[in-house]
Order: structure tokens, then sequence, then C-alpha cells
């Protein structure tokens, strides 16, 4: 059966997403990759490369990931194996079935103090940040640049389909992280700056940023 593949969670202003394959072809046409081949994907995001190095078939434990941001917190998780889907669960089950609702929810998650479930409501805000843009956290709040409405096409409408509040839906954000959680195991993520993070380089060793 073939493997069902991997994409970063939700959308996120400036990820590469739709040049990750174009962006791997460049790395595999031009080194000499292996299975001893040594991956650091620096400022790595949302993962949109090293999914895609995964999906290519490299072990995720040749890939070191950097980020300061809580990309980094949620991918050192999925590392080390403490991320807990069933908490992910219970965050996107507390979202209001009523769409119209779903962006004053996200307004009040925002405001609310942080605790140890910070990974997973990041996941529930940047997926319904208003155009992806970055959500994060500074000084322990959440700094974020609005959140989507729910809207529907009227009569004179170019577009003619809903936007939902969150892209993608609870549903399908909840299938992406469970196949990263069980396909990314042992990946070595830091949730640092890359400037404070050694990288032990040689000629097997190709680093993204």
């Amino acid at each position: 059966m073939k493997k069902t593949k991997l994409i970063p969670p939700c959308t996120y202003q400036g990820g590469k997403q739709r040049y990750a394959k174009q962006i791997v072809d460049i790395i595999f046409d031009e080194n000499d990759i292996n299975t001893k081949t040594k991956f650091y994907d620096l400022c790595c995001g949302s993962g949109s490369i090293t999914l895609e190095l995964i999906n290519r078939g490299v072990n995720p434990k040749n890939i070191t990931m950097i980020d300061k941001s809580m990309w980094g917190m949620f991918y050192k998780q999925i590392g080390d194996g403490t991320f807990d889907t069933d908490v992910l669960k219970e965050c996107l089950n507390r979202i209001p079935s009523e769409k119209f609702l779903v962006q004053d929810y996200m307004k009040s998650l925002a405001e609310r103090e942080t605790d140890d479930n910070d990974v997973y409501i990041y996941l529930l805000l940047q997926a319904s940040s208003f155009g992806g843009k970055q959500v994060d956290m500074i000084n322990g709040k959440w700094k974020h640049h609005g959140f989507r409405s729910y809207w529907q096409p009227t009569e004179t409408s170019v577009r003619k389909s809903p936007v939902n509040p969150m892209q993608p839906t609870q549903d399908e954000l909840l299938k992406r992280v469970c196949r990263i959680v069980e396909e990314c195991k042992g990946v070595n993520a830091v949730h640092d700056d890359i400037l404070n993070v050694k990288i032990e380089h040689n000629e097997n060793t190709i680093i993204y940023i």
C-alpha cells in the first residue's frame, strides 16, 4: 500500500510547501546522497523540507531541524516522542462546532495564560491565523495578526465557495499531525536560534537554510 505523503500541519506564511519537491530535487541532483548523509534543516519552520526528505526515504534520525519559533518546540516533541495526539484531540474538540464562532474562540484562546499545552494551542492558532501569518510567543504572550472569520459567498461574489476559519479543518489538521507523529519519530529537533547550535559538518553533510 502506498504511504500517505507527509505535509506540514497547517498554512504558514513563508512555508516552502509549494516548492519543497523542487528544492529537494536540486539537493538530490547536485549531491551524492546515501544512507549515511546527514541533513540540517535550519530555520525549519513548518517543516516542509524535512517532510519532503522523509517522503523520499531519508531516515528521520539523519535529519536535524532547528527553529526558535514554536515550530521548533513542536518538532522537538515529535522527535523525542513526547507529543500527545490525545491532548491535541481534546484541544480540537473544544473548538465551537458553529464556524462563525471560531474566530472569537481563537481570539480568546490567544489571550489565555500560557501553560504546558502551548504547542497544541499553537497549532490551533496558526491554522486559524489570517493569511497564514506567523503566530509566535514573546515573553509568555501570544503574538498574532488576527484570525480568519467564516465567510460565505453572496450572489455577486467572485469566489463561490465558503472560506473556513481554519485551514486545514480540525479533522485534516489532526490527520496530518498523526502522520507526522508516526513517520518522524527520531528526528533531531532543536528549539533554539540557529546561531546557538553547533553543526557537525563534513563531506557527507547537507545544510539547507
